[in-house]
């Protein structure tokens, strides 16, 4: 199925037969047959298909969804606490609110949770981008009915509305003007079914992103003393920290989004350009972590 915005169309997002909100963008989804193996004895040309096997959909969105979106992806960016498995379909319809066309999924899992670039001097807004592997899909045309709920409220979030916290360098992170885009990465098997040509799904693995931060050098000593240490005498000195990284409102009084690090380690930290001209001697640090938590809250539905 392909998901193009023509004039006023709009795609929503159903989970368990409720609208939960509004998507800014769709891709994916269609079933395809793999072809597997060498050419069928006696049918030239021909080669065996293989299982059936629905591309992953990949959806964008910000704020405005509701608790149970945000609850699913808060499980998702923590699969050692339990698999959310979850049937849902996106739901494309016309400016008057009718349903043009539907693309059902079953036992869907999130495979992917992706945070953008944040930029103190970025005007962008901002989004989550969710991939969700499924086990089934099927498209069907819309009836032409309307759709229960044909409007969300959604408030701007921005990506240069941030405040990151690192335990005994807050001071350092609140000069941080930078930090790139954060995946967390669910590894999923499929455990093919006999001669259905079907499979299941299970998790068997989650793998954050390195939290990669840039501030200025005038405001790095704790980070450098930081990963001096470490890189010095990893054994005796890596005491690993906890951080928070919450994405605000626009007045910056309340969060949207909170995403919480645990067992961050520095282990890369670059030098400092001698360019003449350049305005503020910047540098970067990259941090290792072992898992990364993700939160919403009230105010973000």
């Amino acid at each position: 199925m392909s998901f193009v915005r023509a004039g006023s169309r709009r795609f929503a997002l159903e989970l368990r037969g409720k609208i939960v909100g509004f998507l800014d963008d769709v891709s994916g989804g269609p079933t395809h047959d793999a072809v597997l193996g060498p050419a069928i004895a006696g049918q030239p040309g021909q080669r065996q298909l293989g299982l059936v096997q629905p591309e992953d959909i990949r959806i964008v969105c910000g704020t405005g969804m509701s608790k149970a979106f945000y609850d699913w992806v808060a499980q998702g960016s923590n699969i050692a606490r339990g698999v959310g498995r979850m049937d849902g379909a996106i739901v494309t319809i016309d400016a008057q609110g009718r349903v043009v066309s539907r693309l059902e999924w079953r036992d869907g899992l999130i495979s992917e949770i992706s945070f953008p670039v944040l930029d103190a001097a970025a005007t962008a807004k901002a989004g989550l981008t969710i991939k969700i592997t499924p086990e089934f899909t099927k498209n069907q045309a819309g009836d032409g009915s309307a759709l229960a709920v044909t409007h969300m409220a959604s408030r701007t979030w921005l990506a240069s509305n941030f405040r990151l916290k690192i335990h005994g360098l807050e001071e350092a992170c609140s000069r941080v003007s930078r930090i790139e885009s954060l995946t967390i990465t669910n590894s999923v098997k499929r455990h093919y079914v006999g001669t259905t040509r079907s499979y299941e799904l299970e998790p068997v693995s989650s793998s954050p992103d390195d939290l990669e931060i840039t501030l200025p050098e005038s405001s790095a000593k704790g980070f450098r003393d930081w990963y001096e240490t470490y890189m010095n005498d990893k054994r005796a000195a890596a005491v690993p920290k906890s951080g928070t990284l919450d994405l605000l409102t626009p007045n910056l009084s309340s969060t949207f989004f909170s995403l919480s690090f645990t067992q961050l380690q520095p282990y890369k930290m670059s030098v400092p350009s001698d360019r003449p001209g350049a305005e503020i001697r910047k540098v970067k640090v990259i941090m290792g972590c072992q898992g990364i938590q993700f939160a919403a809250s009230p105010g973000a539905s």
